[in-house]
């Protein structure tokens, strides 16, 4: 009935005394008085009803399909109760009462008094069971619940008048809709334009539409952006201005009314530039993190929004072939610079001698006998340019390296990506690090020798940090012997592996049968899959697992796993399995049984509830969004049926609207931060992950938010336990 109530500031075992003290409070707050919203998840999917909502004291209520969304507007604290139900994927009934046949819905609902009367008019509804297979028990018209306890009234039936309020107690008007984060029917947000007298709730929406239709998702100078106020208020909205190089002191670039929209806009723009087309905006283009800022004013004040700090970098030209300012082609071909970063309007090619040009495109016929080139690539409001001298060859040299970045010490791929011509035969190819010393690659014939071919290389050892391997390709062309050579950089990471053993019903992994957070409880003649469950940093490749069993043997991944393994005979005491990732090892206790049931710590699954939740008004499971370089620690016992037993967690991690690039890492309250994060992401990226995550000793759980600058939304949803 209650679907995780306790997202948001109380839970429903605080006093009425404490509630109506917190009350006064929330009236001092200026949040109160403006927009707000209110996350909810259900326990299982709901469809939304086109009703007006009904108000009833502190209380809201919006028709579902076969019950009501309910919202404590003074607490905020969300809920849903279903009045019906049908068998299935459905919530259960709160009423226990489930429909038989075609029944699509309840009728309507009203709320009086202490009541909630859900009506079941509809003749296709009428034919009801006790339980989801229990026997019938037809003529359920009024399904009655106590309002507040949502207690269902077993044996009462009656029908009651509406209410005639129609606002909350502060005056406010709430509507509901789903979750624009999810699509299960399952996550949908209370919002309230806020009090009539009150301000506007000023927001804005910021969208990198050339990132959009890029692979490459970074912010650069020249982006189109479309910019649109989204301020919400009861009043009418008489203008909202712009600030669109935000440094602290606001500074209006533009002003318009309700709802404008800027697309395209080249964001950052200085106050001298022109934010539609780019022309004075980059004033000094300097790779860095940039917000912008928005005022909204109705007749009762302004308010203002700061946009999350967003990294734009410079974009930077890029040739095949270029290196050392040397632009090597084919005999004969082309230029290419169609791998060049962000957004560009047109590439001014020049080659010499002659001034011959060429472009706007970014591929080229290179003109016979050049032998030097200027190129220039205009962006909106910026340009940048390269220039060198030409060689046309016989072979281009040209390589991938990956992945990048790379644990210290590992194995990196090196892909050929030649342009070869029918004159030339290439004979060996050599390496070498941050300028050393060449060493040999490989000898032709070989993989490397071919367009896509590999080789592998060792990653420098530690210090981590920025590197660049140069290729040097040895051939015959129509002049003789030559070598042509040509660099690519990567970066190196410290990576100390954190094993967390899982074992698996499935070689998916989806099922569950034991975590290694205690003593695991098998059984002989049982397939099991062992997996390495740890989440690594953005990147880098697992090195792959070892396992043991009681310092044997059982096999081997070239990733996390799975290793199958079925234990042969039973142990009551002091087996070990053991995992063991680059080099580091985690052990799991473990018995194994002849026959029975588990025993021991073991997985317990839960109604998938909402644990946390930082888009809610400020509360310990609540706001504020999680600050770079920050911890947060909340307590996930006695939550969402999370028992003080409970040594772990199974949740699903999401974040949304990250102002900078970076992680998340999970650790229990009192202990060390982990080396490994459980959820990495891109500035203004909105992601989710699944993630097992340790709790203390107290029940709870800390989060540190790892990155550079800015502010990140977190939400959990809980799905099961170990104990």
């Amino acid at each position: 009935m209650i679907t995780c109530p306790r997202v948001v500031f109380h839970s429903r075992t605080f006093s009425r005394v404490g509630i109506s003290l917190s009350f006064v409070l929330l009236l001092l707050l200026p949040t109160v008085l403006r927009a707000q919203d209110v996350s909810l998840m259900t326990n299982g999917p709901v469809s939304m009803v086109p009703a007006p909502p009904i108000y009833n004291g502190q209380y809201v209520l919006l028709q579902s399909d076969f019950g009501f969304f309910w919202l404590d507007t003074e607490a905020l604290l969300p809920g849903h109760v279903q009045a019906l139900s049908k068998c299935g994927p459905w919530p259960p009934a709160d009423s226990n009462l489930y429909v038989v046949g075609d029944c699509n819905a309840i009728s309507n609902i009203s709320s009086s008094g202490n009541l909630v009367l859900a009506r079941n008019l509809s003749g296709n509804c009428g034919g009801i069971k006790r339980g989801c297979n229990g026997p019938r028990d037809d003529g359920h018209t009024y399904i009655l619940f106590t309002l507040g306890s949502w207690t269902y009234l077993n044996g009462e039936q009656h029908d009651i008048p509406d209410s005639t309020q129609t606002t909350d107690l502060q005056g406010r008007t709430w509507a509901i809709h789903p979750d624009p984060l999810f699509t299960d029917g399952r996550h949908f947000i209370f919002h309230t334009d806020g009090n009539p007298t009150a301000p506007p709730a000023a927001r804005a929406s910021a969208t990198n539409q050339s990132a959009a239709g890029r692979a490459d998702k970074t912010n650069y100078f020249g982006d189109a952006w479309s910019l649109q106020d989204i301020s919400v208020s009861v009043a009418p909205i008489t203008q909202v201005q712009w600030d669109f190089r935000y440094d602290g002191t606001f500074v209006p670039d533009r002003t318009a009314g309700k709802g404008d929209t800027i697309n395209p806009a080249f964001f950052p723009c200085d106050s001298s530039g022109n934010i539609g087309t780019g022309v004075g905006c980059f004033g000094s283009v300097v790779a860095g993190s940039y917000s912008f800022a928005l005022k909204a004013t109705n007749q009762y004040g302004t308010t203002q929004y700061t946009s999350p700090a967003m990294s734009v970098a410079i974009p930077q030209i890029r040739i095949v072939g270029f290196s050392g300012g040397a632009l090597n082609v084919l005999t004969g071909g082309n230029a290419d610079a169609s791998a060049t970063d962000g957004n560009p309007a047109a590439f001014n090619w020049i080659f010499n001698p002659g001034a011959v040009a060429r472009g706007p495109a970014a591929v080229v016929a290179v003109p016979p006998g050049a032998t030097s080139f200027s190129l220039v690539v205009p962006y909106a409001g910026y340009s940048a340019s390269v220039s060198g001298s030409v060689s046309q060859v016989d072979l281009v040299p040209a390589f991938t390296v990956s992945p990048s970045p790379v644990i210290v010490g590992a194995t990196l791929t090196l892909t050929n990506q030649m342009q070869k011509g029918p004159a030339a035969t290439l004979n060996s190819v050599d390496y070498a690090i941050d300028g050393g010393s060449f060493s040999p690659l490989v000898t032709c014939p070989a993989s490397f020798c071919n367009v896509l071919g590999t080789a592998a290389i060792t990653a420098p050892p530690a210090p981590a940090g920025n590197h660049t391997v140069g290729v040097r390709y040895n051939f015959n062309g129509s002049g003789g012997a030559q070598s042509l050579t040509t660099s690519d950089p990567f970066a190196t990471i410290v990576f100390t592996p954190n094993p967390i053993p899982i074992i698996t019903l499935d070689s998916s992994g989806a099922t569950l049968a034991c975590a290694g957070f205690g003593t695991c409880n098998l059984q002989t003649g049982t397939t099991y899959y062992l997996f390495d469950f740890e989440t690594l940093p953005g990147g880098v490749t697992h090195p792959g697992t070892q396992w043991t069993y009681n310092a044997s043997p059982i096999g081997t991944s070239p990733g996390a796993g799975p290793v199958a393994w079925t234990p042969a005979s039973p142990c009551s005491s002091g087996c070990t399995l053991q995992v063991t990732v680059g080099g580091v090892s985690s052990s799991m206790p473990i018995t194994i049984s002849g026959s029975g049931p588990p025993t021991g710590l073991s997985f317990y699954t839960v109604t998938p509830c909402r644990l946390f939740d930082t888009r809610n008004p400020a509360g310990p499971l609540a706001g504020p969004a999680l600050v770079a370089g920050a911890n947060r620690t909340l307590t996930a016992a006695g939550q969402c049926g999370i028992p003080a037993t409970a040594r772990a967690l199974s949740l699903n991690v999401t974040v949304t609207q990250p102002g900078a690039a970076g992680d998340l890492r999970f650790f229990p309250g009192g202990s060390a931060v982990p080396l490994v994060s459980s959820i990495n992401y891109r500035a203004g990226q909105s992601r989710a992950n699944s993630a097992v995550a340790v709790l203390g000793a107290a029940g709870d759980l800390t989060v540190l938010c790892d990155q550079g600058a800015g502010t990140v939304q977190l939400i959990l949803d809980v799905n099961g336990y170990f104990q």
